[in-house]
């Protein structure tokens, strides 16, 4: 199989958890656990981000696996590095991957 870019991967069922986590600080747990994936609700005219559904979303996916997070809304930053670990694997794990790498 010739994979040309992570979304060819990720159609494939392929996810990969980096050392580095490609996670953002500053970001809250739920923005994180959908980065690229964000859920969107219309309001009129205009989409916006649904964050009152990932964040009770992303709550009820990572306790499906066993973890469990203070508060959804909390930065990344502010979690240790194995709690920031297991946001980036439960984010794998929830979005389907049939084979999950980890760097």
């Amino acid at each position: 199989v010739d994979l040309t870019s992570p979304a060819d991967a990720r159609s494939l069922g392929i996810e990969t958890v980096y050392q580095d986590l490609a996670l953002i600080p500053r970001m809250s747990i739920s923005r994180n656990f959908y980065l690229g994936r964000e859920l969107t609700k219309q309001v009129g005219a205009f989409t916006i981000l649904d964050n009152d559904r990932m964040r009770e979303e992303s709550q009820s996916a990572l306790a499906d696996i066993g973890i469990t997070v203070r508060d959804t809304d909390e930065p990344v930053g502010s979690l240790s590095g194995g709690e920031r670990q297991s946001i980036a694997i439960g984010r794998a794990v929830y979005f389907g991957s049939r084979l999950l790498i980890l760097d």
